[in-house]
């Protein structure tokens, strides 16, 4: 018997609303937001793509599932880029500090200590865990979703839901 699951309380945001949030971003998050519209990726999964699995000349690049880590044969997938997709991607590429960072998404930390150099396999690369909490920091910020309690406010996985709400024909839904 399947367990029951408590009633989701967190709401859905809007293109407009994400827009809004993008607006007031710095570039890191806004080359995530993109990616993270675009791609259809988990937070996990956008956070370890490293460049050189960007195929530019086959318009493709190849995703290691985190979720299947632990498996035997570990699952690669492959994504086709669309036109935003192929922008986001270039987006992230075009950085400043993209020669000097191995992964897609990355930012320059304000202090750069033992703890930061040792806790990621690169001191540009961002953690899923970090990237939550910088999305929501300036989901805040924006203020678009005061009037909900903390609970209830979208978080960056809801992004992925937008993106497959945005793109899936609508005979889908």
């Amino acid at each position: 018997m399947a367990p029951v699951l408590p009633d989701k309380v967190r709401q859905p945001i809007r293109f407009e609303e994400l827009m809004e949030i993008r607006k007031i971003s710095p570039d890191y998050l806004q080359r995530a937001i993109d990616m993270a519209l675009h791609s259809l990726q988990r937070r996990e999964d956008l956070t370890k793509l490293k460049r050189e699995s960007v195929d530019l000349q086959n318009n493709t690049f190849t995703v290691r599932q985190g979720k299947t880590a632990n498996y035997k044969k570990p699952i690669f997938i492959q994504v086709d880029m669309h036109p935003e997709l192929r922008a986001a991607v270039l987006f992230c590429m075009e950085s400043r500090f993209t020669f000097m960072c191995p992964y897609l998404l990355h930012y320059m930390p304000t202090r750069l200590n033992k703890q930061v150099r040792e806790g990621k396999d690169h001191h540009m690369a961002m953690k899923p865990g970090w990237l939550s909490n910088e999305f929501a920091k300036y989901r805040d910020k924006s203020g678009i979703f005061d009037h909900l309690t903390a609970e209830e406010k979208p978080t960056f996985h809801e992004i992925r839901a937008l993106g497959e709400y945005r793109i899936m024909p609508r005979e889908f839904w």
